[in-house]
């Protein structure tokens, strides 16, 4: 299985889209997961495992702690996880639920999860599943690991499986059993168990059971004394047998008295509807009569809409002409005023000739055109020139600036040399005080570890002595429920006569002995142990059996923190610790100084010599700015002069050229507008008089009198589709009563109104009589049923008490070996059993790594020896030096040692459990964090054995805070808390690292 995209949103600390790409660490191998404590590392495999399985191993069963804190109400909560298994690309995308605000009002409403599933086939994602039900089933058959396997497998953490390796073989057991899924074989010992116990208890009743059995089958039989004549058994099951041919006798019987009734009530049925169809007849008759005298009254209304609507129609061909004529009139009206309004302005601008024709006022048009063409360069030369003026006093004065600016870079040149010196002195003294800065940082962080440690231990020895103290409690309550299932099993036997007892009747046979006389009965208990009370009694000897062991692992974990702690402290107290501490980062903080000092000094000296440099640059260059300048500025004077003698021909009388010019361009535009005034009228007028014309032509022709009366009788378009419809309408109302009425009349239904409720009581008297029947047939099929079932039962029974005792012994001696009793010399369960054959396969793939990693020496051993004081057996851990040939135990490893037996070990163990899978190859792996206690050789053994796991193509994801790990793994995946809470993913691999 191969992880390649991971997409989180509103999930965790991330609010915003976060994506990470695993396929950009195919050419790496090993990447490195880092980032701050809560900054959100976990929940990148939170989301992997949120995506496969629809839940988050720390969250428990909920899952609305998933959406993230930072989401506004409408932020959206998704995880979409791509990934390949064999040949097949797949992509699952989750929704948790949570609750968001209402819309409207106050208070949240939940929003429901949700899930798909898609698979790339042929270029494109195809759905393969909806829902978190039907995902999930598919994924199930799909990835082949419980969510515990795929946690074990793709998550190796380091502390829990240094834990694994030191544990007790209970602890082992609990931590195998949810890997393999084998508290099934403890299962099978409860169920034997039982099966035990039902075994015996079905020999003792198997009597009592066949004599309920003929006494009820003799009840349903009837009249027939069966108990009183039968001589044995087998005479009482073949009488029983005969009753059971009655009673079918009786079954086909009930069975024709059933169609007789059935047919009865057909008929009813038939003669009822006939009725009903004739009498509803008869109501469409009086109502469609009384319907075609409304239509007739409404008749002369109609005609006149008639009407209406063919006037509209006529004057409707005349609508075009109408508002055509209209028009023109309008826009000849408005060319007059436009005509008459241009000639006022046009004398307005001076123009000597109001009557001027077009042809005159086109004359002077094209002369003024002309001359405004020449003037316009002549006006951009006189807006230019005090620019041009201003620009030549300028080059004068930046002329002069630049000559000042070389003097003074000529007079700096000159002091250079002797600051340099200076500095050299000041830098080699302050290199040899910041020398000394590194060794103390470094002895500042691994003070500052054994500190934390320290204080951590304080708190991790009271946590030690409170699970002690809530493990010692646990054990004692499990000691008390073991007890209380023994004491009320002891009462239940020595009760068990008085309750037989008061199942005896008088004249009726014992089911223990079988005599019908019982003259000393014991007496019953006053308050008889039920099943019911055992079984809850064995129920919380369970609890609290679970209960002490997980009180127990949680005392052991306590333990092995606070020898962790104590051994990264080294031993040393708090207060030693923090004055050392102290007087470290005292020394470092001079040398610091010393070392910003140093940095200061060669920046300074750096600058002086960059400002020498650019200095001399600067000067050369001012030189040849002042060469060019001054030609520049000789250049524009010449033209400045040349440009003014221009200016003053083109302006003649006016204050300036722009002047001309403005007075020019509004006599053009005065003319302009009149000409274009004149000819519009010209062709307004004579569309008016044709439009006219049209519309008297179409006026003679039409049925109106004159244009007056067609616009009167115009109506809209919604009006005349109305006056249509209503007269269409109620023509076809009268035609369709018209038909409906002579039909019915045609059916000669008679004048008399049909009597349903003669027929209806016909129905319900022939309905009774069938439910009757059908009820006696039932009562006849359950009585038969019920005797060939006893009869069944019954003889079955007869046949089944003998080998009962046998079958009883079997399962006793079964039980005892499961259970790790009788004959089990080892006393080792079957789970024990299966669960030892499992650890030594995983202790074999881990030997194959562990042999690597210590270079031969140890080898860890599983062994099977029996363990005292009635522990579980099976599942112990050893490992044998090769240096001593002798087998220790594993708590005797050093730190170091521990951790790479567990690196071996957590390795074997996914190995085995992805084999157990089905054969999953598992091609991206994260390793959680772990690396901080190891020293550089035995972290450069572990970092050597990850690398191998990269061999065929594996991704393998470390989590780590060392420092030392982020120089050596330059891919990354950095994970951050931003200013405002939420947190960011950044990736980089070794190709952009580069």
């Amino acid at each position: 299985m191969r992880l390649h995209r991971l997409e989180l949103e509103g999930f965790g600390p991330f609010r915003d889209r976060q994506v990470v790409d695993f396929d950009a660490f195919d050419d790496d191998g090993v990447f490195l997961i880092t980032g701050r404590t809560g900054a959100g590392k976990s929940s990148i495999l939170d989301g992997v495992c949120f995506a496969l399985y629809g839940r988050v191993p720390r969250y428990g069963s909920s899952d609305k702690g998933l959406r993230s804190d930072h989401c506004a109400p409408d932020d959206p909560t998704e995880v979409r996880l791509e990934f390949s298994i064999g040949d097949r690309r797949l992509r699952v995308t989750r929704s948790p639920e949570y609750d968001r605000p209402k819309r409207r009002g106050e208070g949240t409403t939940p929003v429901k999860p949700r899930a798909q599933l898609d698979e790339f086939v042929q270029g494109r994602w195809v759905g393969r599943a909806s829902g978190p039900r039907d995902v999930g089933l598919l994924l199930s058959e799909v990835l082949g690991l419980t969510r515990e396997q795929f946690l074990q497998v793709i998550l190796l953490a380091q502390g829990r499986f240094a834990q694994f390796l030191l544990a007790g073989n209970d602890e082992r057991q609990a931590v195998l059993r949810t890997l393999f899924g084998t508290r099934r074989y403890e299962d099978y010992a409860r169920a034997l168990a039982d099966r035990r116990k039902a075994a015996a208890d079905g020999v003792e009743k198997a009597k009592v059971a066949l004599e309920l059995l003929l006494a009820h089958g003799e009840q349903l039989a009837g009249a027939q004394p069966l108990g009183a004549e039968a001589a044995s058994i087998a005479e009482r099951v073949a009488a029983l047998a005969v009753a059971c041919d009655r009673a079918r006798h009786l079954v086909e019987t009930s069975e024709a008295a059933v169609e007789q009734a059935q047919k009865l009530r057909t008929w009813a049925e038939l003669t009822l509807g006939e009725g009903k169809q004739t009498a509803e007849a008869q109501s469409d008759l009086r109502t469609e009569r009384v319907r075609l005298a409304e239509l007739e009254a409404d008749a002369a209304e109609i005609a006149v809409a008639r009407r209406e609507l063919a006037d509209a129609q006529a004057a409707e061909a005349l609508r075009a002409t109408i508002e055509v004529d209209a028009r023109r009139s309008s826009e000849l009206l408005e060319a007059q005023r436009r005509s008459t309004d241009a000639r006022a302005l046009l004398a307005a601008t001076g123009y000597p000739d109001a009557d001027a024709t077009d042809a005159q006022l086109q004359s002077d048009v094209d002369r003024w055109i002309a001359q405004l063409s020449a003037w316009q360069e002549i006006d951009q030369l006189e807006k230019g020139l005090p620019a041009a003026r201003d620009q030549i006093a300028q080059l004068t004065v930046r002329i002069g600036d630049l000559r000042a600016e070389r003097d003074q870079i000529e007079a700096e040149l000159k002091s250079a040399p002797d600051r340099l010196g200076e500095l050299d002195e000041q830098i080699t003294a302050a290199s040899e005080a910041a020398g000394a800065e590194a060794g103390l940082l470094l002895r500042i962080e691994e003070g500052a570890a054994k500190l934390a440690a320290a204080h951590e231990l304080v708190a991790a020895q009271q946590q030690v002595e409170r699970a002690e103290r809530v493990y010692a409690a646990a054990a004692e309550r499990a000691d008390a429920a073991g007890r209380a299932v023994v004491v009320l099993l002891q009462q239940r036997l020595q009760n068990h006569a008085g309750e037989l007892a008061a199942e005896l009747r008088p004249g009726e046979p014992c089911a223990v002995c079988g005599a019908v006389e019982h003259p000393r009965p014991a007496q019953p208990p006053a308050q008889p142990i039920t099943d019911a009370a055992v079984a809850a009694a064995e129920g919380d000897r369970a609890e609290r059996r679970e209960a002490e062991a997980r009180a127990q692992q949680a005392a052991d974990a306590a333990r092995t923190r606070r020898n962790e702690l104590a051994e990264r402290s080294g031993g040393a107290t708090v207060a030693h610790l923090e004055e050392s501490l102290a007087t470290l980062r005292a020394q470092a903080s001079t040398a610091a100084e010393q070392r910003a000092r140093r940095d200061a000094l060669t920046a300074e000296r750096a600058q002086l010599d960059a400002r020498q440099t650019a200095a001399m640059q600067r000067r050369d260059a001012l030189s040849e700015q002042i060469a060019s300048l001054s030609a520049e500025h000789a250049a524009q004077g010449a033209a400045v002069q040349a440009s003014e003698r221009r200016v003053d021909e083109a302006r003649g009388s006016a204050s300036s050229v722009a002047a001309r010019i403005a007075e020019t361009s509004a006599l053009r535009t005065s003319a302009t507008s009149v000409i274009a005034a004149l000819r519009t009228l010209t062709v307004t007028r004579a569309a008016a008089e044709e439009a006219r014309a049209d519309l008297v032509q179409r006026i003679e022709s039409s049925g109106f009198a004159d244009a007056d009366a067609a616009a009167a009788a115009l109506r809209d378009e919604q009006t005349r589709t109305s006056l249509a419809a209503r007269v269409d309408e109620h023509g076809q109302k009268l035609a369709a009563t018209r038909a409906r009425l002579l039909d019915l009349e045609l059916r000669m239904l008679p004048e008399e109104p049909v009597d349903l409720a003669v027929l209806q009581a016909r129905l319900d008297a022939a309905d009774r009589d069938y439910r009757d029947a059908v009820e006696r047939r039932a009562r006849a099929a359950s009585t038969a049923a019920t005797l060939d079932d006893v009869h069944r039962r019954a003889s079955t029974q007869a046949e089944s008490v003998g080998p009962l005792v046998a079958e009883a012994e079997s399962i006793a001696a079964l039980a005892d070996a499961i259970g790790g009793r009788g004959a089990n010399t080892h006393r080792m369960t079957l789970e024990a059993f299966v669960l030892a054959a499992e650890l030594e396969e995983i202790v074999a793939q881990a030997n194959v790594r562990l042999d690597d990693m210590s270079s031969g020496r140890y080898r860890l051993v599983h062994t099977d020896a029996r363990a005292a004081r009635g522990a579980a057996s099976g599942l112990g851990i050893e490992v044998m030096d090769a240096f001593t040939g002798v087998p220790r135990a594993a708590a005797s490893l050093s730190g170091g040692e521990t951790f790479l037996a567990s690196l071996a070990l957590a390795l074997g163990l996914a190995d085995v459990v992805t084999a157990r899978a089905g054969g999953i190859r598992l091609d991206t792996l994260f390793v959680d964090e772990g690396f901080g206690s190891l020293d550089a050789e035995t972290l450069e053994i572990a970092m050597n054995t990850l690398e191998t796991l990269r061999h065929g193509g594996r991704s393998v994801g470390v989590i780590s805070h060392v420092e030392a790990m982020r120089e050596q793994l330059p891919a990354q995946l950095r994970v951050t808390a931003g200013s405002h809470g939420p947190s960011r993913i950044e990736q980089r691999a070794t190709v952009d690292a580069v």
